[in-house]
């Protein structure tokens, strides 16, 4: 180990000038360092949230046309039934089974 009290002034000075220069490219590094990761870590949230809003906004119109297709099937087996075609051929007509054409009837 070094013994700083060993050496001569100008040697003393060029010890400790050097250890500052350490102590600065050490705190300069980690700076730099949680500067970039608070900066990816922004980044990576930002990509986040815009792939999670791109996917909740496919998913939530995927659903709506389900919802909207469903309903439709619906109004049109209600207004089939309603004009005294029977179960089966409404069935038919639609390109469904008997037991899909309950889930889309409130009558069958």
């Amino acid at each position: 180990m070094l013994d700083v009290l060993q050496l001569s002034e100008a040697e003393r000075r060029a010890y400790e000038n050097y250890n500052d220069d350490l102590h600065q490219r050490a705190s300069m590094i980690n700076s730099h360092y949680g500067r970039g990761r608070r900066e990816g870590s922004e980044e990576g949230l930002k990509k986040g949230l815009k792939k999670g809003l791109r996917e909740g906004r496919k998913a939530g119109r995927q659903e709506g046309h389900k919802e909207g297709f469903d309903q439709a099937l619906r109004t049109v087996t209600q207004r089939l039934l309603a004009t005294g075609l029977s179960r089966e051929n409404v069935a038919a007509a639609m390109g469904v089974t008997l037991a899909e054409l309950a889930e889309y009837s409130d009558t069958a």
